[in-house]
């Protein structure tokens, strides 16, 4: 009996959740709803996730303030806020869904609220000294009454707001935002895909357009006219938070609404291949910060083709390129590096200080995977060179070693061959480190991926004062423009994620030093 009623709770409380998130869904799509599909610029959030993250909390449109805030806040400040706050209260306003939008072309950015009560709005709206104009259309259309430079539209459980607008004699208020939700009603936002995208996040989504417009714009703040004609589409970002993660999600749209391929963008090299966890396992065991990407079947010559053609490389330094092209033309699979400091705080601080152990204080590998037999021969370029400039090194069986006291640096860099890798380090090169990362989906199932994880053991946390496990990675995945970043704190789960950021920095110390 017990079993059945525990399987029951579970069932209606997976139910409860998938409504909770639909419900979500549901406000953003609606408030995406009335926004035209052509829009250039779209913000869409859900301030009661964002406060109530942050530590405070929404009770009928009403906000409570977290204390780290209301306690630095002036007098005035808090008068203002406290007006503010009750406007949204006899307001009637759904924090949960709020939207943010705007042309290229058009200096007016459009608020769009969702309304719970419209009569009780419009009572608020009055009390602000906004009063009722004759033309407003379809809408109901209110502007302040003494300086008529803002103006809001009522249309049904919504309200179109522009909080300020230039003076301008041919400006029609009423025609402009009637146009608007006309165009909203033709094809909105919610119907594109990548307004769809952006409404899946429960905080927030941004959806910016790469279109002729945006390149005019950008052209006037001297943007090379290639680099802007790289990409033509939309470029989306969502916002998940929870009470200990936060994960941002991109992705990329093009003209169509289909979401770009890696392909499209980069056209030399293998976007299929992913980050070889061989690679990560020859990272040193103290380096908890690595990245990775996968460089396979780089056409080294379109890469250098496209970037001078984007105006991001000049003819001398297409010149020094071209110079080390031989080499670049070796690799053929994972790029990687590792860095880890071994004494906190205090390794830091010897770095800073003439005649010490600098070499002692980190640990830092950097791994290139190279085509067939191409690692032996880059190792006996090297030794070549090495002897070219008389440098002494101790040569063994796969690799070298040169110490750095002829520098007045006292430590030892290693170079040796792995198989088909190339590991330079710091310390003693090993097969296999036990390093932190391996393993890591967010790293090997991906073409390029950037991870730190930092324990509440770790001595640079101590030094830092810091109580909670910390893990940050950043990601792309294969053959997509698909990326996030995952931020991690592993702490109270009573504390929103905010808040959680907010308590770790106001916590931290430093020691060490």
């Amino acid at each position: 009996m017990k079993k059945i009623l525990s399987v029951s709770l579970c069932v209606v409380a997976a139910m409860l959740m998938t409504m909770s998130c639909t419900d979500k869904n549901a406000k953003t799509a609606g408030v995406l709803e009335q926004v035209p599909a052509s829009a250039d610029v779209v913000v869409v959030g859900n301030l009661k996730t964002i406060i109530e993250s942050a530590g405070g909390s929404v009770d009928n449109s009403k906000i409570e303030l977290p204390a780290y805030i209301s306690q630095t806040m002036t007098g005035q400040m808090m008068e203002e806020f406290g007006k503010a706050n009750e406007i949204l209260e006899s307001a009637h306003v759904d924090l949960e869904s709020c939207a943010v939008f705007a042309d290229f072309d058009d200096e007016t950015p459009v608020v769009v609220v969702t309304l719970k009560d419209q009569d009780c709005f419009v009572t608020a709206i009055q009390s602000l000294g906004y009063s009722k104009m004759e033309a407003g259309g379809d809408m109901e259309l209110y502007s302040k009454e003494q300086t008529n430079d803002s103006y809001v539209a009522v249309n049904g459980s919504y309200a179109y707001v522009l909080p300020e607008v230039k003076a301008e004699p041919d400006f029609m208020p009423a025609e402009y935002l009637q146009n608007i939700a006309v165009k909203a009603s033709d094809k909105s936002f919610a119907t594109t895909s990548f307004g769809k995208y952006i409404s899946e996040g429960n905080a927030v989504g941004v959806s910016v357009a790469f279109n002729d417009k945006m390149q005019t714009m950008l052209q006037t703040f001297g943007m090379p006219l290639g680099a802007m004609n790289s990409y033509k589409g939309i470029v989306c970002v969502r916002g998940n938070l929870s009470s200990n993660k936060c994960v941002v999600e991109m992705s990329m749209f093009d003209e169509e609404g289909k979401e770009m391929k890696a392909e499209a963008m980069t056209p030399f090299m293998d976007n299929s291949s992913t980050v070889s966890k061989k690679a990560i396992a020859l990272l040193g065991e103290k380096e908890y910060v690595a990245y990775a990407l996968s460089l396979k079947d780089v056409d080294w010559n379109k890469y250098l083709d496209m970037v001078s053609e984007a105006g991001g490389l000049s003819r001398s330094a297409r010149a020094q390129m071209n110079m080390v092209m031989n080499y670049l033309e070796n690799i053929d699979g994972t790029v990687a590096m590792g860095f880890g400091l071994t004494n906190g705080m205090e390794s830091i601080a010897s770095m800073n200080r003439m005649g010490r152990d600098i070499m002692s204080q980190f640990s830092a590998t950097m791994v290139i995977e190279t085509k067939d037999g191409s690692a032996k021969k880059l190792l006996d370029d090297i030794k070549n060179l090495l002897e070219g400039f008389s440098v002494p090194f101790n040569e063994s069986t796969s690799g070298l070693s040169v110490g750095l006291d002829m520098v007045g640096v006292p430590g030892t860099l290693y170079a040796e061959c792995v198989g088909d890798f190339l590991v330079f380090a710091n310390h003693e090169i090993k097969s296999d480190n036990d390093n932190i990362f391996v393993g890591k989906s967010e790293i090997t199932d991906n073409r390029a991926a950037f991870y730190a994880e930092l324990d509440k053991d770790n001595k640079l946390m101590r030094d830092l004062n810091l109580k909670d496990d910390v893990t940050l990675v950043g990601y792309t995945t294969p053959e997509t423009m698909k990326g996030a970043v995952v931020f991690e704190i592993d702490g109270d789960s009573k504390t929103g994620f905010i808040a959680k950021v907010v308590d770790m920095v106001s916590g931290m110390t430093v020691k060490g030093m």
